[in-house]
């Protein structure tokens, strides 16, 4: 069985432009981040336009008021 690399996990750029085709993740997991950027809605309509029909975004983050 071949080992799967997690060497090339980590995307460091701005969160609003990542530099990747649109629909090109299966899944997009994004944990304790939007709490702190200024605009949290357009991280997420980036997420949009890189998954793919039927891909999973899971999200974590903290309440803040």
């Amino acid at each position: 069985m071949r080992k799967w690399g997690n060497t090339q996990l980590d995307i460091i750029c701005d969160i609003t432009a990542i530099p990747e085709r649109d629909g090109s993740f299966d899944a997009i997991m994004c944990v304790e981040v939007f709490e702190h950027l200024p605009n949290p809605i357009l991280a997420l309509k980036e997420f949009s336009r890189l998954l793919r029909g039927g891909g999973i975004s899971s999200s974590r983050l903290l309440f803040v008021v």
